[in-house]
């Protein structure tokens, strides 16, 4: 599934991670990630549903909060790379 364009249709996906996975880099200013310690922890996203308006949302969430708990799946893409989290509906 390509959660991108299903979720988030002609968004951008920017990222200040120096890893080697090919997105957007985006820096909002110098040496933003020395110096962006009283900024908000960006962490992973995670695809919520609102039952109030039926439709989905994202929240960013440290990922040591979502990862291995029941009520969450993690989506990874084909490479193995962790992309987001998807909360479970109840049946």
């Amino acid at each position: 599934m390509r959660w991108e364009e299903e979720f988030f249709p002609s968004a951008l996906r920017a990222t200040i991670h120096t890893k080697g996975i090919p997105v957007l880099g985006l820096r909002l200013y110098p040496e933003y990630k020395l110096r962006s310690n009283l900024l908000p922890y960006h962490g992973i996203g995670v695809i919520r549903f609102g039952p109030k308006y039926k439709l989905h949302y994202m929240t960013v969430e440290p990922e040591m909060f979502v990862c291995g708990r029941d009520e969450f799946t993690r989506i990874t893409d084909r490479d193995g790379y962790t992309m987001h989290y998807l909360e479970d509906r109840p049946a």
